[in-house]
């Protein structure tokens, strides 16, 4: 059960992140709509995260989405490198995804698709 939740908010989180990033305005509204779905993923537990990647071998779904949480996670923050940003809004924004990247270990697909160590043999 944990492991059918969990996949349905990643799920659901994926699907809101898409909608947010269509619109390019920028006010309260866009930057609530663009950090609650990433909220929402910080909310669940560690372990929650752990048996999602017990299941990333056996799962192509929830692989495929958890390699494009994690292409989304690392490309967002290497974005937010590149523009050097120091506002309070930016480094908490930055925060909040590189604890979601914690989460989602191993970033490789190599390990998503089953070529590498198991998953969740990163955690700590």
């Amino acid at each position: 059960r944990i492991f059918l939740a969990t996949s349905g908010i990643i799920h659901f989180a994926m699907h809101q992140i898409s909608l947010s990033r269509q619109n390019d305005v920028v006010n309260e509204k866009t930057i609530f709509g663009r950090l609650s779905p990433l909220l929402l993923l910080r909310r669940m537990p560690r372990s929650y995260y752990r048996v999602v990647h017990k299941a990333l071998l056996s799962e192509k779904e929830i692989r495929d989405i958890m390699v494009d949480l994690t292409a989304f996670l690392s490309n967002t923050l290497k974005a937010h490198a590149m523009k050097n940003d120091q506002s309070n809004l930016a480094k908490e924004e930055k925060k909040l995804l590189a604890e979601l990247a914690g989460h989602c270990l191993p970033f490789s697909n190599k390990v998503a698709y089953g070529q590498g160590c198991s998953p969740g043999t990163n955690e700590s």
